[in-house]
């Protein structure tokens, strides 16, 4: 069962006034694992995203066809809001998670409180985000790592990696599945069970990015 906790005392950040190379240099290969992971199209039925305070929404098949810089470009024009990408984002996981198993924490109110405020300015302003549940700390959310040793930690801090991820306007919501302390190639652990292939639901999508590498190639494919 996906995992939460919640957190009440988020702390304010300010615009970081990155440039896009700045953004890159944040941490290239998470940030793609973290975004392709929302990108569920193909799975379940088309979810349309409950409409927020701007009153226009967003189908999932338009947010999948805009990459994270894309998505932002859009909030900064004021096409669509960060509540409204967080809400399309969470539909589609809801949808498929249950077959997938990729992302067993979430904190989804957490992060409807960022992206109310429209998430913080930079490149990737109130672009919805997963990390990688492995010593990826952010302040006031679980930590586990994938292992029963770590089921309760609760992190008192941010990640110098996390906290440079929400400088950059990411809205995390979640945490994507490795396998125990990010040992295997197979996302599979005691604490939270197997992480499924969609290309085949009886494989496994490896390790230790297997929560992220399952849902991403979810994007292209449906599930048996």
């Amino acid at each position: 069962m996906p995992r939460s906790v919640a957190n009440d005392e988020e702390a304010r950040r300010g615009a970081p006034g990155l440039t896009r190379r700045e953004a890159l240099r944040l941490g290239t290969t998470t940030l793609a694992g973290g975004l392709a992971s929302l990108a569920y199209s193909g799975l379940g039925p088309r979810l349309h995203a409950a409409v927020g305070r701007s009153g226009r929404g967003i189908a999932f098949d338009d947010y999948a066809a805009h990459d994270g810089l894309g998505l932002a470009a859009l909030v900064r024009k004021g096409e669509v809001t960060a509540s409204e990408l967080l809400e399309t984002a969470v539909a589609r996981m809801q949808a498929v998670d249950s077959k997938l198993h990729a992302v067993p924490i979430r904190f989804v109110e957490r992060a409807a409180r960022s992206a109310e405020r429209g998430g913080t300015p930079g490149p990737f302003q109130g672009v919805p985000f997963l990390l990688k549940d492995l010593h990826l700390e952010l302040e006031g959310t679980l930590t586990t790592n994938g292992s029963r040793l770590f089921r309760d930690h609760v992190a008192t801090r941010d990640s110098t990696l996390s906290r440079r991820y929400a400088e950059a306007g990411l809205v995390v919501f979640g945490k994507s599945a490795t396998p125990e302390l990010g040992m295997s190639t197979s996302t599979e652990s005691a604490l939270y069970g197997q992480t499924h292939n969609p290309w085949n639901l009886s494989r496994t999508p490896g390790g230790s990015s297997g929560g992220a590498a399952g849902a991403g190639a979810a994007s292209r494919i449906s599930t048996p």
